[in-house]
């Protein structure tokens, strides 16, 4: 065997060695340090999934990737595409003792839309489908059950498809793409905005909360009302304060008599006011028929003015020539 010979065995053996070891750091990448665990979900575009996860306390790191395919070791480009199959996912390590596995399953059901297959948002394709990635038996338990639980508790008008499955090989995404939140904030806000994101999370769990306040009606009022044998049997309940709602309840039953709001009061004292005057004094006023004097004198009875008549269009000089007329028929009266 020559030089060129031997050289081209020992690349061959390199390569063999590098294809071997593809899959095992795959594998690697997937094993948590001591003391902690891991969780993946698939919830449509990695870069808005981790920022989430990174705000919950007991959360180690977080790594976007690609899992559920059929290639070794694909790049974005081949992923993008759909013909690998793969999906792009987050990959959570978190301490147990800090953060539970519910927790995190709350908050991958709270950002993403459960109701549609193969899509999430503007991105489709089924690159960008949920799912959730157990890695153990037990994580399939809880799954299952939160599933389950949201299933029953029907918070929207279409089924959840998100599936449960078992995590495969994890293939991180290249380096731009991790924390890309962090490094492409501008650019970040302006994809999640105008994919609608946001949006549509806010319909979703905005309709739940309606849905419950449908199912539940008065629930609060019941709630509050005492039990029927609070008061003994046959005794009435007891009697709502009488200053409770004085203008509302009270003075309809005769207790309490309104009170007499000032607009009120100030219109009855410009009724006895144009009431002194005379027609004509009233016509230059700009209130014809303001007042309508007996015949009988010293017994004068004037028909106070309508509401439609105490529209008056005068200014400030006039009201006071009004006034000091009034003051002079009143002292006249009394002589």
């Amino acid at each position: 065997m020559n030089f060129s010979e031997e050289s081209n065995m020992i690349a061959l053996r390199s390569l063999i060695a590098a294809l071997l070891a593809a899959p095992a750091l795959a594998c690697f990448a997937q094993q948590p340090p001591a003391g902690h665990a891991l969780a993946t979900f698939a919830g449509g575009c990695f870069w808005c999934m981790e920022p989430p996860y990174d705000a919950l306390p007991g959360v180690i790191s977080t790594t976007s990737g690609y899992m559920g395919g059929s290639k070794r070791n694909p790049t974005y480009e081949e992923v993008s595409s759909g013909a690998t199959g793969h999906a792009e996912v987050v990959q959570v390590a978190y301490d147990p003792g800090k953060v539970s596995y519910e927790k995190l399953l709350e908050v991958f059901w709270k950002n993403v839309d459960p109701t549609v297959r193969d899509r999430q948002f503007c991105d489709i394709g089924s690159q960008y489908r949920t799912a959730i990635f157990y890695h153990t038996e037990d994580q399939k338990r809880l799954a299952e059950a939160s599933k389950a639980a949201l299933m029953k508790a029907k918070p929207f008008k279409d089924a959840i498809v998100t599936p449960i499955v078992a995590a495969g090989p994890f293939w991180p995404a290249e380096d731009y793409h991790q924390d890309f939140y962090v490094k492409n904030p501008v650019r970040y806000k302006f994809y999640r905005t105008g994919c609608g994101r946001d949006a549509r999370l806010k319909e979703l769990w905005r309709r739940r909360r309606l849905d419950r306040r449908a199912r539940e009606p008065h629930g609060r009022a019941r709630r509050q009302r005492a039990p029927a044998d609070a008061c003994g049997a046959g005794e009435p309940p007891p009697a709502r304060a009488e200053n409770a709602r004085p203008f509302r309840q009270a003075h309809r039953r005769g207790r309490i008599p309104p009170r007499l709001p000032r607009a009120d009061g100030a219109r009855l004292r410009r009724r006895a006011a144009f009431a002194r005057l005379d027609g004509k004094e009233a016509r230059r006023m700009g209130r014809p028929g303001g007042a309508q004097l007996s015949v009988e004198p010293g017994r004068e009875r004037r028909r106070l003015p309508g509401d439609d008549e105490l529209r008056v269009g005068a200014g400030v000089a006039q009201r006071q020539e009004a006034r000091r007329r009034v003051g002079a028929e009143a002292a006249r009266l009394r002589l």
